[in-house]
């Protein structure tokens, strides 16, 4: 599944267009493990993204499409940690009470409800990538903003993407310029402060 590459690289836009694709695809033929695998990763996108009113709707919609596939995600290690995260995250965020409310009316949606649902455009994505006096980060800028975040450095961000050493510099550079920072501190608290 493309969605799932674009996951493991944190291309988090190319991940959300193949998922949203995927969902579209598996609705039409009632593959029905699909669209529960697909709405777990979906909701890993949404709180990668700072959606997580939305990460909780859909994590309450997918527990109850597991509930009659299995409960227990097939045992999947790798399936209960991604959304066991995504719980955490959307609840820290959130707080219990919206969190729950969210989770609850996800739980209660009609399969092609909560498809549909799933597919809503959303929110956080688009103010997730927006700096000050309206700029915007392109999908691949924010991406870099996130891995410097998390403390990496250039070369473990061209590592990551699978770039060149000075064009993450260069990534790096532009997004400082463009939101008016003057170090990398600075952008990783600009980013945590719009999850």
């Amino acid at each position: 599944m493309l969605a799932l590459a674009h996951t493991v690289q944190r291309d988090w836009p190319a991940a959300e267009r193949h998922a949203r694709h995927a969902l579209r695809l598996k609705l039409a033929v009632h593959d029905v493990t699909g669209i529960a695998l697909t709405l777990d990763l979906l909701a890993r996108i949404a709180t990668e993204t700072g959606a997580h009113d939305h990460a909780a709707l859909v994590l309450g919609g997918a527990d109850r499409v597991w509930s009659n596939i299995d409960r227990d995600r097939w045992g999947s290690a790798a399936l209960n940690k991604t959304r066991r995260d995504s719980e955490r995250r959307a609840r820290e965020a959130l707080g219990e009470a919206a969190y729950e409310r969210a989770y609850r009316h996800g739980g209660e949606l009609e399969l092609t409800e909560l498809v549909g649902r799933a597919l809503e455009e959303r929110r956080g994505a688009r103010e997730h990538a927006g700096g000050p006096k309206g700029c915007h980060l392109t999908p691949r800028e924010s991406q870099v903003a996130d891995l410097v975040a998390q403390g990496l450095a250039n070369h473990q961000i061209a590592d990551r993407l699978v770039i060149a050493r000075r064009t993450a510099e260069g990534h790096v550079e532009r997004i400082l310029g463009k939101l008016g920072l003057n170090n990398r501190s600075q952008l990783a608290a600009w980013v945590t402060a719009r999850r």
